[in-house]
Parts: structure tokens; sequence; C-alpha cells
């Protein structure tokens, strides 16, 4: 059960009115948009733009990396290692793309 900031009585999970007091929630849209603070801040998001440039350039260095270790035969390195490499540098740049989409 949910319930009513306003009057703190119990109503409905996905009632937007408390059928008591006549509380109006606020739309989903407008909750959680007045975000303040050094994360939100411009700073941060050059930080995150600069990290995603980074993670995406060790991604093509990785893979760069892998041709030239299968070149000289190092199949660790060509096989395993390069590949967890790229893979996690390509979730690093998703993750920064998702953070900076959520702003």
């Amino acid at each position: 059960m949910a319930f009513c900031p306003q009057c703190h009585k119990e109503m409905g999970q996905t009632a937007t009115v408390c059928p008591r007091c006549g509380y109006d929630f606020p739309p989903a849209s407008a909750r959680g948009r007045d975000r303040a603070g050094f994360a939100y801040s411009g700073l941060a998001t050059f930080a995150l733009l600069v990290g995603q440039l980074i993670a995406a350039l060790a991604g093509v260095i990785a893979v760069v990396g892998c041709i030239a270790a299968l070149i000289q035969g190092e199949w660790l390195h060509a096989f395993v290692l390069g590949p967890i490499v790229a893979t996690l540098m390509l979730g690093i740049v998703v993750v920064f793309a998702r953070s900076l989409d959520l702003r």
C-alpha cells in the first residue's frame, strides 16, 4: 500500500490523487528535474565527455592491439586479453553515454 505524503492515509499504488485529502501528485516528468550539485554541473558533463572519448580511443587501440598480437602469434593477447579490454571499453562508452542522456 502507498501512503499520501500530505494526510498520511493509505491509498492505491497507482493513484495520482489522494481520495481522502485530494493531494495531487506532480506528473512523473516534473519529478527529479531539479538536480543540483557537482554531479550535474557543466564540469561533470565535460568530464563525462572526455572520459567517453578516452574510452572509445582505448577500445580502438585494444582492437588494433588484437590484430597486432594475432600477426605476431601471441594467441592469448589476440583472443583473450584484447577482446576483454575492448569489450570493457565499449561498456564504459555506453555507460557514459547513458549518464549524459539521463541529464
